[in-house]
Order: C-alpha cells, then structure tokens, then sequence
C-alpha cells in the first residue's frame, strides 16, 4: 500500500465538514471531477471506503470516521509546524471573514495593517445577518466571524471585541422635511412625521425595535426595512428618517451635521461585539490576524 498523500488527506476533511464534493470544490478552488479523484485516489490507497452518499450529501462510514477524526489533529499539527518553520518567509493564503456593516469600520484598518506586513495575504470578507453566516463558519467557509453580542452554538470560541453605544437618531432635517412648521415638536410629533428605518423581520432585533416604537407612541405608517446598518444610516439622511444606528458607524454623519441624536426619551443600548472561530487551535497566522482585529476593532474596550 503506497502513501496518502497531504493534499488528498485535507481533501477529505473537507468533504467531511462541508459535506458535498460540489462545496469543496468550492473551498479548494478547483472542480468536482478532482475532488471525487482524490476522494478515490485515497480510498485507493488506505483500502477503505470513506464516504458514502446520503441523497445530496457525502457522509463518512465508520472506517471513515476514525481515520479522519484520527488523522484531523495531526494534520492541525504539521500545517503548525510548518507555519512555524517558516516564520522568516511571507506568508501565502486567504482569509475569509464574515461580520456585519459595524465592524467594517475597524475591519478595514485591521486588514490594511495585515497587508503591509503580508502583502501575498488576501481576504474574502462577506457581509451579512449573523444568524445567516453561523452555518458558513462552522463548516470551514468562513475562518472568523464578527458579531454583534454572542451566540450559543457549540464548538464556538468568542473573543472579545468592545461595545459601542446604539440609539435612535435622525436626519437633522426631518422636521424641516416632514414637519407642520410648528415649533418643538413633541416626541410622537417627530416620530410619525416622516419615514423610520429598522432592520428587517428575521433579525433578532426587529421586535425590540418596534416595541420600543410602539411604546413612545409611534403609528407605525412609514415603517421600513434595511439589512445593512451602513445603508440603513445612509437612507435615514436622505429620505428624513429616524433609525436605531451605532455610534462608530453613526460617527461621520454626526460629524457632517446629517444626522443628530432623538433628544426625546427613547430606547438606547450599549451593544458588544465578538470574534467567532471555530473551536480549535488557530495557526500562527491565523492568531495573528485575530490579534490585530480585536487591536484595532474600533468598539469601546473599557465599558
């Protein structure tokens, strides 16, 4: 029996975790047709089947379970070791990221520092509802993953990012758009003069936000649904609206004069973020790259 070699190995761990040879092809960048033959160039060699497939899915049979959780930790060690050895030189490789539009105000400068020093380091950043981007890291296609709060699922490390404050705010022309004319308008003047924009209905967020609305006495008329914060704060300036926006993205427009704080008693919270990566021991690299997003993260780290 010859010898397996490295490239058919990893091939099949990846099959494992993402369960098709149509998606790790995708990973791997190459096809399908070379997936399946080094899935079978390898069960060629160790004599045994090591997938079997289950309607769309590729599942491990027991041979191969215990020859891939064996050899998993192994090969984990020797990409380590050979990181290590090869410290003097500049490291190769992508970087998949997934996160909301918050932290894509500290996340370009974390990858802007990671690139002078890696300049053959790329980075594939995909933005989107957490919720919807959990899967994705848990089965590989995603190496971290930022977030607002924590999440629950298992084989899931969390490393702390900082808060930063989120509140209700609006155009600082909306009364000037939408208004009567009167002078100081109350609360529920302002808050049913105009357009508002939260986030959409499969966010975990959707409900607290319109409680709160409903609460301050808001009917509710011109209620509509952005999934991008970023844009959310841009369409809030432009159509007069009022929107529940975080202070580091919200920073700019304050700045400018768009946008200004509700003064009017209404909901605001401090909201945490987190680093997600799968529950092992991160590369040399792959710590790096960790180290320099909590570092320069942009979130409050002293509340």
């Amino acid at each position: 029996m010859g010898r397996p070699s490295i490239i058919n190995i990893e091939t099949a761990l990846w099959v494992s975790r993402l369960g098709s040879y149509s998606a790790t092809s995708r990973r791997l960048h190459t096809t399908q047709p070379a997936i399946s033959l080094r899935i079978r160039e390898l069960e060629q060699t160790l004599g045994v089947q090591l997938f079997e497939r289950h309607g769309r899915r590729m599942v491990e049979t027991p041979q191969g379970r215990i020859f891939l959780s064996r050899i998993e930790p192994m090969l984990d060690a020797l990409h380590t070791l050979m990181e290590s050895a090869g410290q003097q030189t500049k490291p190769k490789g992508i970087v998949r990221i997934g996160t909301g539009d918050p932290p894509l105000t500290g996340l370009g400068n974390a990858i802007s520092a990671l690139q002078q020093q890696w300049p053959e380091v790329t980075f594939e950043v995909q933005v989107g509802i957490a919720s919807r981007l959990i899967d994705p890291l848990k089965a590989g296609e995603l190496d971290f993953l930022i977030i607002a709060g924590t999440t629950e699922s298992r084989g899931i490390v969390h490393v702390p990012l900082g808060s930063t404050r989120v509140r209700w705010m609006m155009a600082s022309d909306r009364w000037k758009r939408h208004g009567d004319g009167s002078e100081s308008p109350s609360l529920i003047q302002l808050l049913n003069c105009g357009p508002i924009w939260i986030v959409p209905r499969h966010s975990a967020f959707h409900a607290e936000h319109v409680d709160a609305l409903r609460r301050h006495g808001a009917t509710l008329h011109t209620l509509n649904t952005c999934d991008n914060v970023r844009a959310m704060a841009d369409l809030v300036c432009q159509t007069g609206g009022i929107g529940f926006i975080p202070d580091v993205l919200a920073m700019p427009y304050l700045k400018q004069g768009r946008l200004k704080p509700m003064t009017r008693p209404l909901s605001q919270i401090r909201s945490g973020y987190s680093l997600l990566h799968r529950e092992r021991t991160l590369s040399p690299m792959l710590q790096h790259v960790s180290d320099t997003i909590v570092e320069h993260s942009g979130f409050d780290r002293e509340r």
